[in-house]
């Protein structure tokens, strides 16, 4: 976990480049480690590539699955809860993105910080608390274990700093969202 204190605005950035991390760019990947954990990566940008389509191309044949099914089971009523979530949130997933990616989950995530950036103060308790049971119930159950499989998968600093900070980043958001 960072030792170091993340504006809401930082928040949102990092929310924000791990998603498009998630989706294939891999230089927002090196700017939430920079948000996140501080850290600067030096990295070739080809190998990094490499090792991200290797290990994380999302279908059903990659090595480290992004999809909470893959670690969860019951894969049709978990991503059935999800989208109600996402539904009830006004949240529109694009066609491609399935309710059970880190990248809806993130999408959401990201949606609840601008609610809390911009919703009034009486509120924000009611966000924080659904917000912090969202990530217990959906983002922490499977999670760390994306992370070792790519830790233990990734030949790049890269790929793994990405996943160190994502859980970094999860377990910052759940313990702001419990303050």
């Amino acid at each position: 976990m960072p030792t170091i204190k993340l504006t809401l605005a930082e928040r949102i950035d990092a929310c924000d480049s791990l998603i498009k991390y998630f989706k294939g760019d891999i230089n927002e990947g090196a700017k939430a480690i920079r948000i996140i954990s501080r850290k600067f990566i030096s990295f070739d940008i080809l190998e990094a590539e490499l090792d991200y389509k290797q290990i994380m191309v999302i279908s059903s044949e990659n090595l480290v699955p992004i999809r909470s099914s893959a670690y969860c089971g019951n894969h049709v009523d978990k991503a059935k809860e999800l989208a109600d979530i996402y539904g009830n949130s006004g949240l529109v997933l694009p066609l491609e993105v399935k309710p059970d990616s880190i990248i809806a989950e993130l999408m959401f995530m990201k949606l609840m910080l601008l609610m809390l950036q911009k919703k009034p103060s009486e509120v924000i308790p009611h966000i924080k608390m659904a917000y912090g049971a969202f990530i217990q119930q959906h983002v922490m159950s499977w999670v760390p274990q994306y992370i070792n499989r790519v830790i233990n998968s990734a030949n790049t600093e890269l790929c793994q700093e990405c996943a160190k900070s994502l859980g970094e980043f999860v377990q910052y958001e759940y313990n702001e969202a419990m303050r």
